[in-house]
């Protein structure tokens, strides 16, 4: 730019001088100088000049972190981008985040939309905040963006153009975050003892709870490591506050080995001319304590190798729970023409070969029989 001496150019911002002739101009938007110039006869004139710019300035954005926070809410961290090899982060650039496309009717704007306070010169910078809480799923962030409708249509802050509105926007996929536990998944024998200890990082102690249930005990609910005695194969639970204050859960599945059940015939004698009554003895090994409701007896007249024999009706099944390991019962079945009995637990006698037609599942039902004579 050129100009005679007088008063000067005006305003003086990005001028490398003032009241000089040629002065340099560093461009950084669209800009009306004003320059006021005296004559050698003492006649003021003044001039404008407007100066036109193309923006320069590209935003982008990165979705660093998204994690649940307490009321209801998310903490987000991510990193601001100026693509303009001179740029900065100017105050006052805002960023919106949605749950759903930002670039359909049905985008959510998880609010508030985040604005820059400071300018910070650099061209790129990491931010942190808290917008409204998601359930989970895809969390997308516009920059450059005030959140005012959707769908999101770029430009919409006429404050600070852009030349490229194509690359504005980033995503994250949230999921709420879990506790670990160990063991995870494990099996052991009913009535055991174990730790469940939290493998992740606690942050507050004092918000650890762990929740009862049907199928176990807990030596403590607000502990970090309680003592589960386990009675039955289940899931135990807990809670524990994350760093910004939202409770997560943890799981821990356990399971029991299945009983090892056996048969025992204690005495068989007659009962009718066409009948015989046997008592004989159920027994549940694996740290089982009690027998189960519902546990079929059957009873043939011989083994065979391909099969179990002549099936005799009826079909025992236990009525009721019984408590303790073992627990005796009697029957009443045709007599068998070999004279000769055979007792198999855990079967309901549908089955033709020699395993048992089971109700319950078992670790070995190699021991599941018994022989006994008339």
């Amino acid at each position: 730019m050129t100009g005679q001496a007088g008063p000067g150019w005006s305003p003086a911002r990005n001028l490398s001088c003032t009241n000089c002739k040629v002065p340099y101009l560093v461009a950084d938007s669209d800009r009306v100088k004003r320059l006021i110039a005296t004559s050698q006869y003492g006649c003021v004139d003044t001039a404008y000049l407007i100066l036109k710019v193309p923006p320069a300035n590209d935003y982008t954005i990165d979705l660093n972190d998204v994690q649940c926070a307490s009321g209801d809410r998310l903490y987000v961290n991510f990193t601001l981008y100026n693509q303009f090899r001179r740029g900065v982060i100017p105050k006052g650039l805002t960023v919106s985040f949605y749950e759903g496309d930002p670039a359909t009717a049905t985008a959510r704007l998880l609010s508030p939309v985040f604005s820059v306070q400071d300018t910070v010169f650099e061209k790129q910078f990491i931010f942190n905040g808290f917008i409204k809480g998601s359930s989970g799923g895809r969390i997308y962030a516009v920059v450059n963006d005030s959140g005012t409708a959707v769908p999101v249509q770029l430009p919409n802050n006429r404050l600070l153009p852009e030349k490229d509105y194509s690359n504005n926007r980033a995503d994250f996929l949230y999921e709420r975050e879990l506790v670990r536990l160990s063991p995870t998944d494990t099996t052991v024998f009913k009535g055991t003892s174990l730790p469940v200890s939290i493998s992740s990082t606690i942050y507050n102690a004092a918000s650890t709870t762990w929740f009862n249930g049907n199928g176990y005990t807990l030596s403590c609910t607000q502990c970090t490591n309680p003592v589960v005695k386990i009675w039955d194969s289940s899931t135990v639970s807990m809670q524990t506050e994350n760093r910004y204050g939202c409770l997560i859960r943890g799981t821990a599945v356990i399971k029991i080995i299945p009983p090892d059940i056996t048969i025992k015939i204690i005495e068989t004698k007659c009962y009718t001319d066409t009948t015989t009554l046997v008592r004989f003895t159920i027994c549940m090994g694996n740290g089982y304590d009690t027998v189960f409701a519902g546990m079929p007896v059957s009873f043939y007249d011989r083994p065979s190798p391909d099969g179990k024999g002549g099936l005799l009706s009826p079909v025992f099944y236990t009525a009721t729970t019984q408590p303790g390991n073992c627990y005796s019962y009697e029957h009443i079945v045709s007599t068998p023409a070999s004279n000769h009995l055979y007792a198999v637990v855990n079967d309901k006698g549908g089955n033709p070969g020699p395993l048992p037609d089971k109700v319950f599942e078992e670790t070995d039902y190699s021991k599941n029989d018994d022989k006994g004579s008339l």
